[in-house]
């Protein structure tokens, strides 16, 4: 139950990278007068058109409860973390902390990890800390069509058929930038995980 539990949760993990990124492709350098949840939307799906390549910080928790298998399931998830990905030359690095908590079939969970993934071409590379901190590292040849979906023309599908929130417009930097809430559609969502090459 736990590597299935841990299935989703990469691949949930990777939708909500790249539709973080390409909502980030809202960013403009002058504030707009005619700020709407539209505009917003068709300026960020326009911006993600053009993206190749990005690095992020990320902290986010998720609770997941539901049946895998036959198996039941409740845990809550917190990840903290960095990387970059750059699609045209199909490189990506990410770096994360985990903590999970709950339940996995028989299974009660309460561990903290930290992973750290990188793949260049073909070929990934995934480190996981031991109790001293030391990482072990394993490496494999990635699914075919990993690159593929990390494009961002599926995850702007799911953009636009999300609920989008216009919470307000703040600086980073001296870069305006849009603050959004989404709620996407669960249906869409999960079907796009389903696609997701870790869920093979």
């Amino acid at each position: 139950m736990r590597r299935k539990a841990c299935a989703v949760l990469t691949s949930l993990l990777v939708m909500a990278l790249l539709v973080a990124s390409a909502v980030g492709g809202g960013c403009k350098k002058e504030p707009a007068s005619d700020l709407t949840v539209e505009n917003v939307v068709a300026r960020t799906a326009q911006a993600a058109l053009n993206l190749k390549s990005y690095v992020f910080d990320l902290e986010m928790a998720m609770h997941m409860a539901g049946v895998v298998d036959g198996e039941a399931g409740d845990m809550t998830v917190s990840l903290k973390g960095d990387g970059a990905i750059d699609l045209k030359d199909r490189e990506m690095g990410v770096e994360l902390v985990m903590s999970m908590k709950g339940k996995a079939g028989d299974e009660t969970l309460d561990e903290t990890m930290e992973i750290a993934t990188y793949i260049v071409g073909d070929m990934a590379y995934q480190g996981t800390a031991d109790e001293e901190g030391e990482m072990h590292w394993q490496s494999q040849a990635v699914p075919s069509g990993t690159w593929n979906q990390m494009q961002v023309e599926q995850q702007m599908e799911l953009l636009e058929k999300s609920k989008v929130k216009l919470l307000k417009a703040e600086k980073v930097g001296s870069i305006q930038c849009y603050v959004v809430e989404l709620e996407p559609d669960l249906g869409a969502l999960w079907e796009t995980v389903m696609q997701q090459p870790a869920m093979g």
